[in-house]
C-alpha cells in the first residue's frame, strides 16, 4: 500500500481535487445569475455554494483520518523512531496544563470585560488561555531553536 501510495497518491489527490473543483464550477457557473438576482437575505439563504462547503469539510475530516492513522500506525511499527515524536508531544502537553492551571479564568483589563460581555465560561477561559500561552511559549522556543541554529552554524 505504502509503495502504491507513493507512486500515485499524489496524483490521485490532485485529480480528485480537480475533479471535485470543475463540479463546484459547473454548479456555481449554472446558477450565477440567478443568484445575482437575488436579493442579499436570499443570498444568504441560497444553496448555490453547498457542495464546495461540503466537499471541502469532508476532505479534510479525510485528510485528518488519514494523519492521525498513518501516524498512530507509524508509532506502532516504529517506536524507536517514533520516540522524539512522543517525547515532543509530551511536552506540549505539559506545557498546555501548566499554562492552563496558571490561567486566570476571570482575565484582566480588556480580556475581563469580554469575557463578561459574551459569557464565556471559567473552564472555556482557561481553555483559551492556556492554549494561546502553549502558543506563545512554542513560537518564542522555535525563534530561539533558529538563532541557536544560525549561530552554531556561523561559528561552524
Amino acid at each position: 500500500m505504502y509503495n502504491f501510495l507513493s507512486r500515485y497518491g499524489q496524483l490521485f489527490a490532485f485529480g480528485l481535487g480537480a475533479i471535485l473543483t470543475a463540479i463546484f464550477f459547473v454548479t456555481v457557473f449554472t446558477n450565477v445569475e440567478g443568484f445575482s438576482d437575488l436579493s442579499e437575505s436570499e443570498q444568504a439563504e441560497s444553496t448555490v455554494f453547498n457542495f464546495g462547503l461540503y466537499a471541502s469539510i469532508v476532505l479534510t475530516i479525510v485528510c485528518a483520518a488519514a494523519i492521525l492513522i498513518a501516524g498512530v500506525i507509524f508509532t506502532i511499527l516504529t517506536p524507536k523512531q517514533s520516540l522524539k515524536a512522543l517525547i515532543g508531544l509530551a511536552v506540549i502537553i505539559v506545557i498546555f496544563f501548566v499554562s492552563y492551571n496558571m490561567a486566570d479564568p476571570k482575565g484582566i483589563g480588556s480580556l475581563a470585560r469580554t469575557i463578561l460581555e459574551e459569557g464565556i465560561q471559567e473552564g472555556s477561559s482557561r481553555f483559551i488561555s492556556g492554549a494561546i500561552s502553549t502558543a506563545l511559549v512554542l513560537g518564542a522556543g522555535a525563534v530561539l531553536a533558529l538563532v541557536v541554529s544560525e549561530v552554531s552554524n556561523l561559528l561552524k
